[in-house]
C-alpha cells in the first residue's frame, strides 16, 4: 500500500470510537466521534500554504486529506469539534516512507511526522513534539472498519496508550 491509497481508502463518514489509559495517573479517557474525511488535489490552497510553512517545494506533495470531527469525551456532555489537514510529501529515496504535515484545529499548530508501511499495510506514524514522542499505527480490518494504536511517551516513560474503532457509515 501507498500513501495515497491509504487516504483514498479512508475517505468517508466515519463513526469513532476511541478508550485511552493515561499510565502516569492510572486513569482512563473514551470519546466518541463522527468524522468526515474528504481527499485533497496536490495543488489545494490549503496544502500549498503547509508546504509554505515548513518550506518545502509543494511539487513534492503527493496527496492529502482534510478530516473535521465533532463529539464527545467522557462525562463532558458538550459536544467538541475539530479539523485536521494532512499532506504527504514524497520521500524518492525510500518507497513507502515520507513526511506528513499536519495542522490541526483547535489548537492551530502546525507540525510535522515520518511514516512508513509496514508489509502488512500498516501505517506508522512517528511525530514528536516538546520532548514527547508518539508513535500512531492505523490499518484496515475491512473496507469499512480501520483500526488504529496510538501510543505517546516522555522521555523516562510512556505516558498515554489509546485505542481507535472508526466504522465507515457513508461514503465521501
Amino acid at each position: 500500500m501507498d500513501i495515497q491509497t491509504f487516504f483514498e481508502k479512508s475517505t468517508g463518514k466515519w463513526f469513532c470510537q476511541c478508550t485511552s489509559q493515561h499510565l502516569g495517573h492510572s486513569q482512563s479517557d473514551w470519546q466518541r466521534t463522527d468524522t468526515w474525511i474528504t481527499p485533497l488535489d496536490k495543488g489545494d490552497s490549503a496544502a500549498l500554504k503547509l508546504c509554505e510553512q515548513f518550506n518545502i517545494d509543494p511539487s513534492l506533495v503527493i496527496g492529502g486529506l482534510s478530516a473535521r470531527w465533532e463529539g464527545i469525551q467522557g462525562a463532558d456532555p458538550d459536544k467538541k469539534t475539530g479539523s485536521s489537514l494532512l499532506v504527504a510529501i514524497d520521500n524518492a529515496e525510500e518507497s513507502g516512507q515520507g513526511t506528513l504535515l499536519r495542522q490541526s484545529s483547535p489548537s492551530s499548530v502546525a507540525t510535522t511526522a515520518c511514516y512508513m508501511f509496514e508489509k502488512n499495510e500498516t501505517l506508522v506514524v512517528m511525530s514528536e513534539q516538546n520532548g514527547l514522542t508518539t508513535e500512531e499505527r492505523l490499518w484496515f480490518a475491512s473496507d469499512k472498519l480501520r483500526l488504529r494504536t496510538s501510543m505517546l511517551k516522555r522521555p523516562d516513560a510512556f505516558d498515554t496508550t489509546s485505542f481507535f474503532s472508526e466504522i465507515r457509515v457513508g461514503d465521501a
